[in-house]
């Protein structure tokens, strides 16, 4: 897997590809100068133990601490976090969106959020948390094509 990240990010983080149990595994897409303004897509998968995972996070945090900052879990609906990806920001000029659980999606909705996703707004960071690969592997595979240029 082939990662860009944003220097302020990369020189932050530790970018690991394999599964260590002290390492998280972490895939960072970002701002790249000579893509396309379609292409400048912020994506984040965060896997591994969980206090290295929660360091991140948090590192994550700290950078985007003047970001809008919207966390969803499972037992909130597909409507909810479709609205907050697809809205403008109001006070901040960035928006922070940490999901930890995704809800059950039809077929149509699993369509409509990959294609969201491969359209997201550049100025947004979407976190996927500790999700398993298999049973979202519908966002994991969309990740996975993103980061490969």
């Amino acid at each position: 897997m082939t990662a860009v990240c944003r220097k302020d990010i990369l020189y932050s983080l530790p970018l690991q590809g394999n599964s260590s149990p002290f390492q998280p595994n972490i895939f960072l897409i970002g701002y790249v100068s000579f893509m396309s303004e379609k292409s400048k897509i912020n994506l984040a998968w965060i896997e591994g133990s969980f206090f290295a995972s929660f360091n991140i996070l948090s590192k994550i945090k700290d950078k985007y601490k003047d970001a809008e900052c919207y966390s969803f879990g499972s037992d909130n609906s597909y409507a909810d976090i479709y609205d907050i990806l697809c809205t403008t920001s109001c006070f901040s000029p960035c928006k922070l969106i940490i999901i930890s659980g995704m809800p059950d999606l039809t077929d149509g909705e699993k369509k409509k959020f990959k294609e969201l996703l491969e359209n997201l707004d550049p100025s947004n960071l979407v976190v996927f948390y500790m999700l398993s690969k298999t049973s979202e592997k519908y966002i994991y595979t969309t990740v996975e094509k993103i980061g490969k240029l």
